[in-house]
């Protein structure tokens, strides 16, 4: 799934539950649930990681407009609760530990960093995706962000 969807997802959990005890918990466990159990596309950077060792130009921009909009959203969390560094330092939290389960490929492919460990990690997170077509993949993620979205702001 993409970045985006993980860090709506974890500030709807820090907005309905705003104990850090159960919300950062829940923020990164909601990342395997999502990925698991909810259809979704996502470029396929294991797949042209493994057969070309580098990726499609698209991949890269759709990995740059996702990352843009989970900045921009972190930037206006920023932004509104200023005044209460508590309330952001929960959001950065949730949003940082659901996030987490794909940050940690980043090295892997992006650094050439390589060992036994974040190579069995990768292919576990690549087994454990319930991809779909692009298509519908796309559509249910969007679906996911409007109702994020809705959620947040209501």
């Amino acid at each position: 799934m993409l970045t985006f969807p993980h860090t709506l997802a974890a500030a709807v959990i820090v907005k309905f539950i705003p104990s850090p005890w159960l919300a950062l918990p829940l923020a990164f466990i909601s990342h395997f649930l999502l990925d698991f159990y909810v259809l979704h596309w996502n470029p396929h950077l294991y797949t042209e990681f493994k057969k070309k060792k580098k990726f499609r130009l698209s991949s890269l921009i759709v990995i740059l407009i996702d990352g843009s909009l989970a900045l921009f959203f972190c930037a206006y969390i920023l932004v509104k609760f200023w005044t209460e560094p508590w309330v952001i330092a929960l959001f950065a939290g949730a949003i940082f530990l659901a996030t987490l389960p794909d940050t940690i490929e980043i090295p892997y492919y992006f650094l050439g960093f390589k060992n036994r460990w974040l190579e069995r990690y990768v292919d576990f997170q690549h087994r454990h995706q319930h991809n779909g077509s692009f298509y519908g993949g796309l559509a249910t993620q969007l679906l996911l962000i409007f109702f994020c979205l809705y959620l947040f702001f209501s």
